[in-house]
C-alpha cells in the first residue's frame, strides 16, 4: 500500500491555484489535513441558503463521494449520489474468513496513518475501535525485511552499498527549486528521466538497483522504468543515521477492527441523501446554467453543482462535453495509474513472528508482502499474508499463480508452505471496470505536462478522490480529504449566493 507522499504534495497549495504558480516543496512535506466533522461547516448554513436549493449531484459513492455528501448534509444541503456498481464504498472492501476463520482481509484500502485526520475523525464520530500496528511490542520486531537475488539482505549491508551514492542523490535533491515549479529546467530534466534511467546514470547497479527499482514498482504500481524519477527523489532519504528509509514518513499504523469497510457502511447508514446504485455515467454536457448527466440506463438528470469522484482511469471513458483547459483534459486522459493487485495466502501459524519479523518484506520476486492479520486474534493462531504486486505482475495476477507465489514466500520465510492452510484469494483492481487500476502514479514527463491539475474545478464541476489529494494520494484519507474539500468548495460558492456561469476555454 502507498507509503509515499506523492509528488502532488509538492505541486499544490491548500487552495486551487493556477498551474504556473509554484508551491513550496518543503511546506507540503509538513502538511496535514484538518477536519471538523460538523461544526466547521455549520456556520455557513445561514449564508448558504438560497431561495431555490441548488441541485447538487455526486458521481460515485465511494469514500470521496460519501464524505462530500456527509459534509453537505451537515451544512443543510441534500445532494443526490449516483453510483455505477451495486454497492457503495468504492475501493474499500473488507472480507471475512477468506484466509482463516474470523480474520478480516482488506481487498483494497488497508492502512490509516497517524496523520490521516479525516479518516480518524470518522472513526471517532462513529465510535469505531482501531487496531494499532505500532505498539511497543510490535516495534520490537524487524519492521522491513529485504530479500533480493535469492538472499536476505540486512539493512546495514544496504546502507553500506547506498552510501557512495547518497551524496550525489542529495545534490540533485538540493538542486531542485524550493518551489517545485513544473516549468523549472531541472524539474523538467528529472521529470523526463525514469527512475531506472536515473539510477543507471548515477552508477547504481546490481542488487541495489533491483532493490530500489522493484520497491518503487510495487509501491506505485507502474514499472520504475515508466515512472518519473521525481517520484524517487522527493521521498528517498539519503541520511541513513536512522536506517535505510526508502519510502516517506507514512507509518501505516491503524486499521478498523472488523474491517475498514465499517467506515463507509456507517456513512451510508447515516446519510439521508438519496443514493442511486446501478447508474453508470456515460455523458456530461452543458445545459442552461448547469449540466445534464446521461446514464447507461437511459436516465438523465440535471445538476447545478457536480462532484465527480471517479478515478480518471474511468472518467476518461465518459463523453465529457464540457469546455475545460487543455491541460485539465489531458490530465483526465493520461494520468498514470498503478497496476497493483493483491494475493491472499491463509496460514495455520504466523511463522515469521517467532523469528522476530513483522512480516513486512520487499522482494524482487514477490514484490511486497505483509502480515495482513497483524494484531488480529492476539497475533496467535491462523492468519493471513497479503502480497502486493505491481506492474505486469499485478496486471496479470490470477488465482492460478497462488502456488508460484507461495513458493516465493517460502524462500523468504522457510516453512511458509508447511504453514499454508490452503485458503486463498486475490483481487485484481485492473480487472475492475470501475477502478481500472489501484491508484494514481505519475509517469515520465507527467509532472511537467499535467501536474497540479487533478483537483482543479471546471465551472461548477468539482473533482475528488485519492488522485486529487495534495498530501494523501493513494490513501483512503486522500479520498475523504478531497471529498470534504469539494463540499467546502461548493459551500463557498453558494455562500456567495451565486451560480457561476459556465467557463469557456480555448
Amino acid at each position: 500500500m502507498p507509503r509515499i507522499p506523492k509528488i502532488v504534495r509538492l505541486l499544490r497549495n491548500e487552495s486551487v491555484r493556477p498551474t504556473s504558480e509554484p508551491v513550496s516543496r518543503r511546506s507540503f512535506l509538513r502538511q496535514t489535513s484538518g477536519l471538523v466533522l460538523a461544526g466547521g461547516l455549520l456556520p455557513l448554513l445561514s449564508k448558504c441558503r438560497t431561495q431555490t436549493a441548488p441541485r447538487i449531484v455526486i458521481i460515485g459513492a465511494g469514500m470521496a463521494g460519501l464524505t462530500a455528501a456527509w459534509h453537505l448534509e451537515k451544512a443543510g444541503f441534500q445532494p443526490t449520489l449516483y453510483e455505477s456498481s451495486a454497492r457503495t464504498g468504492g475501493r474499500i472492501v473488507s472480507a471475512e474468513n477468506v484466509v482463516a476463520p474470523g480474520i478480516i482481509t482488506e481487498m483494497g484500502g488497508e492502512f490509516i496513518d497517524s496523520n490521516h485526520s479525516d479518516m480518524l475523525a470518522f472513526c471517532r464520530a462513529f465510535q469505531l475501535p482501531l487496531l494499532d500496528l505500532k505498539t511497543p511490542a510490535e516495534k520490537k520486531l524487524i519492521g522491513t525485511d529485504y530479500y533480493f537475488g535469492g538472499r536476505r539482505i540486512r539493512e546495514q549491508e544496504i546502507i553500506e552499498a547506498f552510501r557512495p551514492f547518497a551524496g550525489r542523490i542529495q545534490q540533485d535533491i538540493d538542486s531542485l527549486p524550493e518551489s517545485l515549479d513544473p516549468n523549472h529546467l531541472l524539474v523538467k530534466v528529472l521529470d523526463h528521466q525514469s527512475i531506472d534511467e536515473y539510477l543507471t546514470r548515477i552508477g547504481i547497479t546490481g542488487w541495489l538497483f533491483n532493490l530500489i527499482s522493484s520497491s518503487f514498482t510495487s509501491e506505485l504500481g507502474l514499472p520504475a522504468g515508466d515512472q518519473t524519477s521525481l517520484n524517487l527523489l522527493v521521498v528517498l532519504k539519503t541520511d541513513t543515521s536512522n536506517g535505510f528509509e526508502i519510502y516517506g514518513e507514512s507509518d501505516e499504523r491503524f486499521k478498523v477492527i472488523g474491517g475498514n469497510e465499517k467506515i463507509v457502511t456507517e456513512l451510508y447508514k447515516r446519510l439521508k441523501s438519496p443514493i442511486h446504485t446501478g447508474f453508470h455515467l456515460e455523458r456530461i454536457a452543458p445545459k442552461d446554467s448547469g449540466y445534464e448527466l446521461s446514464f447507461a440506463n437511459g436516465k438523465q438528470v440535471g445538476a447545478d453543482f457536480l462532484i465527480i469522484t471517479l478515478p480518471f482511469s474511468v472518467l476518461r471513458e465518459v463523453d465529457f462535453k464540457v469546455d475545460m483547459p487543455a491541460r485539465k483534459r489531458r490530465c483526465i486522459q493520461e494520468l498514470g495509474y498503478g497496476m497493483q493487485s493483491k494475493l491472499f495466502i491463509g496460514v495455520n501459524e504466523r511463522i515469521w513472528r517467532p523469528e522476530g519479523y513483522s512480516g513486512y518484506v520487499l522482494s524482487d520476486h514477490i514484490h511486497n508482502g505483509w502480515d495482513s492479520s497483524q494484531m488480529q486474534t492476539g497475533n496467535r493462531g491462523p492468519g493471513g499474508y497479503s502480497l502486493f504486486l505491481g506492474a505486469d505482475k499485478g496486471k496479470n495476477l490470477t488465482i492460478s499463480q497462488y502456488q508460484q507465489y507461495l513458493d516465493g514466500c517460502d524462500r523468504v520465510f522457510p516453512g511458509m508452505k508447511r504453514a499454508a492452510n490452503g485458503r486463498k484469494g486475490y483481487y485484481n483492481w485492473n480487472e475492475n471496470r470501475l477502478a481500472r487500476g489501484a491508484y494514481a502514479c505519475y509517469k515520465v514527463g507527467q509532472v511537467s505536462a499535467i501536474g497540479n491539475t487533478e483537483s482543479e474545478k471546471v465551472g461548477t464541476i468539482f473533482f475528488a478522490g485519492e488522485h486529487c489529494s495534495q498530501s494523501f494520494q493513494g490513501f483512503m484519507n486522500g479520498a475523504a480529504e478531497t471529498g470534504r474539500k469539494a463540499a467546502e468548495g461548493i459551500l463557498k460558492i453558494v455562500q456567495g449566493n451565486g451560480r457561476p456561469k459556465l467557463e469557456t476555454h480555448s
